[in-house]
């Protein structure tokens, strides 16, 4: 019996010292981490209860909250050159605060969808959004027929935290293969993965323990740890393949100029009002990214991608928050692609970003 009696507290105190053993470095570093999210989207929850730690122990109070889609994440770049990091490293020039800091929950993909249900999140980890910074785009205000989903990632937190705004969804998401569990057994496979395994820590935290073990194999063999950049970040023009890339029918779909609805018909706006609100009396900040002008020429010169947009800074400049529309105000020299920019060009951006950022 004691054996049974131990062996459970041994499990308990494990369960609770576990994450303890993983730095905070390795979980979160200047952002999430794509790739450990892109199979395994619980990781993000990982990330989110170590910053919640890490405000906890260093007694935070000054802090910012960034959410967005891939621009504002930092791709393609590596993490040392995110546009947090550059904000954070003149902040604190200004405020005399060593300690301030803006963690940058951004996620490539993000739908407007998924920036409501971050906020849902944050709320239930008592993380604050007082002061919050959000990119979204062009694209994620184009009709979805049938996709991309309205909420990329995470339907399944919409789920749990707001089943009201989930059911109103669920008929866009099952046509871009998003499919419920129906059978019992499907069910209870589905609550063990999502609701159950994710309480016990070593499970929860298995993806971030690999990569410490890793990492500190290869420091021990004077290997350097690879960087975390997604690609390259060389300037558009020396990419040879960019011009064909801006042709296929994904690219021409996110930049149609196919008018917007902008009533609460559309999943996005009906998000965004959901975001708005959800900030009110809150210090707010909302981008619209800017495409490369030059790469993207051919579909930004047509009457309705202007009137689209026209329609977006309408909306945004109606509401009780600060906008910015970045459209054309970054050198497109500054850019690697059609939309993300080279270090420099983060670095510009998170100029415009302390600028523009209610006081």
């Amino acid at each position: 019996m004691r054996t049974i009696i131990y062996t459970i507290i041994s499990l308990v105190v494990l369960n609770f010292v576990f994450p303890y053993f993983i730095p905070f470095d390795t979980v979160y570093h200047n952002r999430l981490e794509y790739k450990y999210g892109q199979y395994n989207i619980q990781n993000i929850d990982v990330a989110l209860k170590k910053i919640k730690a890490e405000i906890r122990r260093e007694k935070l109070t000054n802090y910012g909250i960034i959410l967005g889609d891939s621009v504002i994440y930092g791709s393609p770049g590596s993490s040392d050159h995110v546009v947090n990091a550059y904000m954070e490293e003149e902040a604190r020039r200004l405020t005399g605060d060593p300690k301030y800091r803006i963690f940058n929950l951004s996620y490539p993909a993000n739908q407007n969808g998924d920036i409501y249900v971050m906020l849902l999140k944050l709320d239930k980890l008592g993380i604050s959004t007082d002061n919050l910074i959000i990119n979204t785009r062009y694209a994620n205000f184009v009709p979805r027929n049938p996709g991309p989903r309205a909420v990329f990632w995470l339907y399944d937190d919409l789920r749990k935290l707001e089943r009201s705004s989930y059911d109103k969804v669920l008929p866009q998401l099952m046509q871009d293969y998003v499919k419920p569990p129906v059978t019992m057994y499907e069910k209870t496979k589905h609550w063990l993965k999502q609701d159950v395994m994710p309480i016990l820590t070593p499970y929860a935290n298995r993806d971030f323990f690999r990569k410490l073990m890793g990492d500190t194999g290869l420091r021990l063999l004077n290997k350097p740890i690879p960087s975390d950049a997604l690609a390259d970040s060389l300037p558009y023009f020396e990419k040879p393949n960019l011009q064909e890339y801006v042709t296929r029918d994904e690219i021409k779909k996110a930049y149609t100029d196919t008018p917007f609805d902008m009533t609460s018909n559309s999943f996005d706006i009906y998000f965004m009002d959901k975001i708005i609100d959800h900030q009110k009396n809150k210090k707010t900040l909302i981008v619209l990214t800017g495409a490369n002008q030059t790469l993207l020429k051919d579909y930004i010169d047509k009457p309705g991608y202007k009137a689209n947009m026209e329609s977006l800074n309408q909306y945004f400049q109606s509401k009780p928050v600060q906008y910015v529309n970045l459209e054309g105000v970054i050198s497109d020299s500054l850019f690697t692609d059609h939309t993300h920019m080279m270090p420099e060009g983060y670095r510009e951006l998170a100029g415009i970003l302390l600028q523009n950022y209610p006081k």
